[in-house]
């Protein structure tokens, strides 16, 4: 994975609940992607949980979507995202949307 690469580490999760859990758990994590493809409405939720804690209102959020749809974005924004890319994404695409949210792989920390 690219982002491996550039020296982030990468916790992959199924559901909201395990993604609350690496939160709980691992300190230092500057980035989320937050799939919007699964279940919206648990994408959401976590977003809204995530901006509701202190501690992780630093933590950027960008939804990832197979499409683009406008009411998913807008609930997104609504709820904390700071950006959103639609899949697939490329090298490009990703590493220039690291750098809008002044991450560039040498902070060192991810979650997905």
């Amino acid at each position: 994975m690219a982002l491996a690469e550039v020296g982030f580490r990468i916790f992959e999760v199924k559901n909201a609940a395990e993604a609350a859990e690496v939160l709980e758990d691992v300190d230092g994590l500057d980035l989320a992607f937050v799939d919007f493809r699964l279940a919206a409405s648990q994408a959401t939720e976590f977003i809204r949980h995530v901006r509701s804690q202190g501690e992780n209102r630093r933590l950027r959020l960008v939804m990832l979507m197979s499409e683009l749809n406008v009411a998913q974005v807008l609930e997104g924004v609504r709820g904390g995202v700071d950006h959103y890319l639609l899949q697939p994404v490329s090298r490009e695409k990703l590493f220039g949307r690291l750098k809008d949210l002044g991450l560039d792989g040498s902070e060192g920390a991810c979650g997905s």
